[in-house]
């Protein structure tokens, strides 16, 4: 019984996700919302992407490897929300299509000023 409330309670999260993702998409492609530019970590947001996705998919047993430069929190301007979900998407899709004990590795590049994320 517990298993299956568990069960229920995580395809309610996931759909509620997908919901919110669908809503961004549609305000979006509206032109109703204006884009919410503020300067944040990419380093830290990645971060917190991981560990809020690896709660959602917590039975596949993956090992993520983040490990950006130190003391380089990778400052950026941009919509921090949208680029949240991106990652988090990405970061999802990762974790459920591939195999078990799987590894992927996210990188933050540098060139010119400008931030490459790879997520292998």
């Amino acid at each position: 019984m517990k298993e299956s409330i568990e069960l229920i309670n995580k395809s309610a999260k996931k759909t509620l996700n997908l919901i919110d993702q669908l809503l961004s998409i549609s305000s979006l492609e509206s032109k109703s919302d204006v884009l919410a530019v503020e300067e944040f970590s990419l380093s830290e947001l990645i971060d917190e992407s991981i560990i809020d996705t690896k709660k959602l998919i917590e039975n596949k047993p993956c090992d993520i490897v983040f490990s950006p430069e130190e003391n380089n929190l990778y400052n950026i301007s941009s919509d921090k929300s949208l680029l949240y979900q991106v990652f988090e998407n990405i970061i999802s899709n990762a974790l459920y299509y591939s195999k078990e004990d799987c590894k992927i590795i996210i990188k933050i590049i540098e060139k010119d000023n400008i931030y490459e994320v790879s997520i292998e």
